[in-house]
């Protein structure tokens, strides 16, 4: 039986306190909050002409790419840190997770549309 504490039950105690402290409450609402900054994400790719959106996130996961330029140039105009990479079908892809719901989702999504115009 594992459970939160994983194989190591001392290493749980950071993700387990506030999970508790929330409640099931407080949990449901951080992932609909990060759900409504990855839709928001998704919303402002799809209306960007110089990005394509591989789908609509299912999970707090955005997947897209530059349409004018390779997207390693892209990645390197963007903060470090800020997305990751990955390969679907053989084309690599920006990957960008709804992690931090104290993030400035404007400033996201500025940052991303101004490298996009840079590029290319």
């Amino acid at each position: 039986n594992v459970g939160v504490q994983g194989s190591r039950s001392a290493a749980a105690i950071p993700l387990l306190a506030p999970l508790l402290a929330w409640g099931r409450e407080g949990v449901a609402q951080r992932l609909d909050r990060l759900m409504q900054m990855a839709d928001t994400l998704a919303d402002a790719i799809e209306h960007c002409d110089r990005l394509a959106l591989w789908g609509r996130p299912q999970t707090a996961i955005n997947v897209f790419r530059p349409v004018h330029s390779s997207t390693p140039e892209f990645v390197q105009a963007l903060p470090p840190g800020m997305v990751s990479t990955c390969v679907l079908d053989g084309q690599t892809w920006v990957r960008s997770v709804a992690a931090n719901p104290s993030v400035d989702m404007d400033l996201v999504v500025e940052r991303l549309l101004a490298a996009s115009g840079e590029i290319g």
